[in-house]
């Protein structure tokens, strides 16, 4: 993702370690009534990459069938295709169709710009309501939804998005990316996290290299959504080990599910890093996920 992307002379510098578990993070999980168990959906935010070619595609697949591929190797993916358009209902039923031999695969969507960033959550009712009522089309695939706020939108609008969250339907849950950096200063960052866990909303946090401060570690639910920059292959290997520990903790303290996603650069080794990734969870937290299938 290009937020909080830098350029490579610069990732030398950066110090990628996480910062420790807040207050409201302890809260959250120490109060946590685990019924079911843990999960966890580990994914990439693409399914058509060329440069999986060899990797984990067949080298001569067809763009066509690049989802039915992607879905034997991940149990979820970050579907971005939603943020620039509403998608038809006969779109999502094709999208579902090519995931029905996959029963725990979950597709996670971005809320339209339209609502997000050109309304700004205000007036976007009937927007919402149409956004809705196609990827309800989903069905049993359909996981959270990841609202990303625009980078302009700062703690002034944050009264349309008080108003627009608990408008929202009740039964698909909502995690909230918040990127502009008054969120994450004393006042902005206690009144976001505060309202999401009051709404039992999510948030997502964004281990990216050049915002730092969106690596806030506060869970507003007993769900954690990471998205995950990745920039060089070896250092990243090792900041994913730093998330599997942290995430055992988590676990440990009470939290019910895990989504994480994994933005490569371009390198194209998202699925390496994937691999790496859930074999390390399938140790550490006794997962049994089945990581991707390397051809080489």
């Amino acid at each position: 993702m290009d937020f909080g992307k830098v350029e490579s002379s610069e990732l030398a510098a950066i110090d990628f370690s996480l910062p420790p578990d807040t207050e409201l993070t302890k809260a959250t999980l120490g109060n946590s009534n685990i019924k079911d168990g843990f999960t966890a959906h580990v994914g990439l935010s693409s399914w058509g990459n060329e440069g999986w070619k060899g990797k984990i595609y067949p080298p001569k697949i067809s763009s066509k069938e690049y989802l039915n591929e992607y879905v034997r190797h991940f149990n979820t993916i970050e579907l971005n295709a939603t943020f620039y358009n509403i998608p038809k209902a006969e779109q999502v039923i094709r999208w579902k169709e090519q995931t029905a031999g996959r029963a725990d695969f979950r597709f996670c969507l971005r809320v339209p710009q339209g609502i997000t960033h050109i309304r700004a959550l205000k007036n976007a009712e009937k927007l919402t309501a149409e956004f809705y009522d196609s990827i309800r089309n989903f069905g049993d695939k359909l996981g959270p939804l990841m609202l990303q706020l625009g980078k302009n939108f700062s703690i002034k609008s944050f009264d349309n998005l008080a108003a627009y969250l608990p408008a929202l339907p009740k039964d698909i849950p909502v995690f909230v990316e918040a990127r502009h950096k008054a969120w994450f200063e004393a006042d902005g960052k206690k009144k976001l996290f505060d309202t999401l866990h009051d709404l039992n909303t999510g948030s997502i946090i964004s281990d990216v290299a050049g915002r730092r401060d969106s690596a806030h570690m506060e869970l507003t639910t007993p769900h954690a959504m990471i998205r995950f920059g990745a920039y060089d292959q070896l250092a990243d290997y090792e900041r994913l080990n730093a998330w599997v520990d942290r995430i055992k903790v988590w676990k440990e303290m009470g939290l019910q599910s895990l989504w994480f996603y994994i933005h490569e650069g371009d390198d194209n080794n998202g699925p390496l890093l994937a691999n790496h990734f859930i074999k390390r969870l399938n140790q550490d937290l006794g997962t049994d996920m089945e990581p991707p299938v390397l051809l080489g």
